[in-house]
């Protein structure tokens, strides 16, 4: 019987929502900042959408150097965008969107 080792790297979680809760919001870009610093991890930042989608979405695809892990981070609404703001309004007065 032959056994199969695989050792599985995941970004950690803290990393993740750092990420996704602080840095996504400073709308890094890729030329000023090549690498971000996330508790003791590099991430290469690979792409951005930032203010081109009609809808406000805005999001970041990461690197994570360490694991090679990629994870594409998006942007919440954002009340400074007024996109972003449209957007939620439309889905809210939208009859095809169940109500919370």
């Amino acid at each position: 019987m032959t056994t199969i080792n695989i050792k599985i790297s995941k970004t950690p979680d803290q990393d993740l929502v750092q990420l996704s809760g602080y840095t996504i919001y400073q709308y890094p870009l890729k030329v000023r900042f090549p690498g971000l610093h996330v508790n003791n991890h590099i991430y290469k930042i690979r792409d951005t959408t930032y203010g081109v989608m009609p809808s406000g979405l805005d999001a970041m695809t990461v690197q994570d150097l360490q694991t090679g892990n990629i994870s594409i981070i998006y942007a919440g609404t954002d009340p400074t965008q007024p996109a972003d703001i449209s957007t939620d309004v439309s889905l809210v007065l939208s009859s095809g969107t169940s109500q919370q």
